[in-house]
């Protein structure tokens, strides 16, 4: 084992700027013929079957729980251990430290995937001239040149496994998790990425957040323009029951749950005054209602419905023109 003071120093602060980015790049050489020595022994004790023996279903799964992994690292390092033999030639090329590991697992992802029509003259050329992102695609339009009919049904795998989950947590946080194909996630990149630039130098949402934004944004907008289908004979319409103090802000924090900022549809859940007045002052219809047997309308100049900025009715959301739906009703 190597001493932790050999691969972990404690600091870096004495090295120059030119002597910190040579470390690196004798770190990152380093680590890539570790990891091709890794790969070469992981094809091999995934022929050994040693990983049944000791109770793993598979050899990912053994490597991915012995080896603190992902399925798919431990996938990659096999993938390239059996390919090492149909790539001398890369090989020789990471030795050298013309490209890194990153390119050996497309090149070998590649050669599985056409077979005896792999070829690894042209794919070196390109390799040795681009990141291994750029490289990563440059290989799948190899691959459909080569197989055209194999990379059309994997890619016909890809959509028929998309898959989105929405989650309801009992405080009315809403989860979404999922996974799109190629073509679908680039749809739904090209949406919501224009509404989640920043408004200007005062917008200090993450880029999570504003992606998040982008997407209730999209979907306002979709209710408001009428895209959605109909139900019922009615457009989809969003209600939210609101009392009249946190319409106005000057509702004050209590133990009971009677005087809750917000409750809405389909789980209870809480708004932000801010939010609701944004809802208020945009296409709503309001009905008001009273709780106590006091007058079903508030009296004259209680509340004066009018419109506003949006930084001053939600700040944190992207001037974008977020609308309620239509038939909204506060």
């Amino acid at each position: 084992m190597l001493a932790t003071q050999d691969v972990y120093p404690s600091s870096t602060a004495h090295l120059t700027n030119e002597e910190r980015c040579e470390r690196l790049r004798e770190k990152a050489f380093i680590i890539d013929m570790q990891l091709l020595s890794f790969a070469r022994e992981s094809a091999e004790f995934a022929v050994t079957k040693a990983w049944e023996e000791e109770g793993s279903e598979t050899a990912i799964d053994w490597l991915r729980f012995n080896c603190h992994m992902t399925s798919n690292a431990a996938a990659d390092l096999i993938a390239v251990g059996k390919n090492l033999g149909r790539m001398p030639n890369t090989v020789q090329a990471v030795c050298e430290g013309e490209i890194g590991v990153a390119h050996v697992k497309a090149m070998a992802r590649t050669a599985n995937a056409v077979g005896t029509k792999f070829d690894e003259a042209p794919l070196l050329e390109k390799a040795r001239e681009n990141s291994p992102g750029k490289f990563y695609y440059i290989c799948n339009h190899y691959r459909h040149a080569a197989d055209r009919q194999g990379y059309e049904a994997e890619q016909a795998r890809l959509v028929e496994n998309r898959r989105l989950w929405i989650t309801t947590c009992d405080d009315g946080t809403v989860l979404l998790s999922g996974s799109f194909d190629p073509e679908g996630g680039a749809t739904l990149r090209t949406a919501i990425e224009p509404l989640a630039r920043k408004s200007g130098a005062h917008d200090h949402r993450s880029r999570e957040k504003r992606l998040g934004d982008a997407v209730v944004d999209l979907s306002m907008h979709a209710l408001d323009s009428g895209l959605i289908p109909q139900q019922a004979t009615q457009r989809p319409h969003l209600m939210v029951t609101t009392s009249l103090e946190t319409l106005r802000g000057t509702a004050r924090r209590r133990l009971s749950s009677s005087f809750a900022p917000c409750r809405s549809r389909p789980r209870p859940s809480s708004a932000w005054h801010a939010t609701l007045r944004s809802l208020a002052s945009c296409s709503a219809r309001t009905r008001w209602s009273s709780m106590s047997g006091g007058p079903s309308e508030p009296s004259p100049g209680r509340l004066a419905k009018r419109s506003m900025s949006a930084t001053e009715a939600a700040p944190g959301r992207a001037a974008s023109g977020r609308r309620a739906g239509a038939q909204d009703t506060i």
